[in-house]
């Protein structure tokens, strides 16, 4: 188990999320595969996308909206393992391990996007520790956005604290798996699947695992009698099928014989090329 070191992580929440991230009809889905985003490019957009790596630091928004709308029903936008706010925080090394976006990257979005100026984040300082419901934090709250206090409040505690992060892979290798299962031909016995694919501890990157699958839906064997013969995921799995070497059977184009004239007139190159390519040379048109 991998663990994290850090100091004292922040809990932050995203400003609105249910007006922001979440249609009539995706509050009531436990887990979305899709994320909602509004179109309107404010001020705060501006601000941001303005800043020095500005293009980077809004692509890792959308990357952190993309990890809370996996968070199961009902969302609020917690930065938490576990989308509720008594869970672990996340770090920006925790996103990193999510998103493979550095930290960097994720620790410069987080104290850009709490600040006043773009204000799509609660600050640690404006939020309530003991109540369950949904602050709000005024946009023209005074939030230093030149201050690592913004991720940091406590600067005089030098105590490192060792965070579990166990959650955060448990739920990357979830969402690996509904990426497998979605590009699976024969989506059978998902339960069983999912088993498997947890079991399987030396499998390549997902990524590998779907190019796998892609070339063998190609194989004769996939393809005759409209796939009968695909084995069920949990199968293909366990028996570490995205090893297998796929076998494309190439015959040899069929074309017609050639004639007497023909046999005559074309050198021994230009049959080897016909019988190669069906393309006749340097022939003349009564030899035909």
């Amino acid at each position: 188990m991998k663990e994290v070191t850090t100091s004292n992580p922040q809990l932050y929440q995203v400003i609105d999320w249910e007006a922001h991230f979440e249609g009539s009809r995706s509050k009531e889905y436990n887990n979305k595969t899709t994320c909602q985003m509004p179109t309107k490019h404010g001020l705060g957009y501006k601000q941001l996308v303005l800043k020095k790596n500005g293009a980077a630091l809004f692509g890792a928004w959308c990357a952190l909206i993309q990890v809370l709308s996996r968070h199961p029903k009902p969302r609020h936008g917690y930065l938490t393992d576990t989308g509720k706010q008594d869970g672990k925080a996340y770090t920006p090394e925790h996103l990193e391990i999510l998103t493979s976006i550095p930290a960097k990257v994720f620790k410069d979005m987080l104290q850009s996007v709490a600040s006043k100026d773009v204000g799509w984040l609660l600050s640690p300082r404006c939020h309530p520790a003991d109540t369950t419901v949904t602050p709000r934090c005024p946009l023209n709250s005074d939030l230093d956005s030149d201050s690592d206090s913004d991720l940091d409040p406590d600067l005089d505690s030098k105590a490192d604290v060792v965070v579990d992060v166990s959650n955060v892979k448990a739920n990357q290798e979830l969402a690996d798996f509904e990426l497998f299962y979605e590009a699976y031909p024969r989506q059978t016995g998902k339960k069983c699947a999912h088993a498997a694919y947890q079991k399987a501890t030396n499998k390549p990157p997902v990524a590998d695992m779907i190019e796998a699958v892609r070339k063998q839906k190609s194989s004769e064997q996939w393809m005759k009698d409209k796939g009968q013969y695909i084995p069920y995921p949990a199968t293909w799995l366990n028996q570490e099928r995205w090893k297998d070497k796929v076998e494309i059977e190439c015959q040899a184009p069929k074309f017609s014989p050639l004639n007497g004239n023909e046999q005559m007139n074309m050198t021994a190159e230009q049959k080897a090329e016909y019988y190669r390519t069906g393309v006749k040379t340097c022939l003349t048109a009564n030899q035909f």
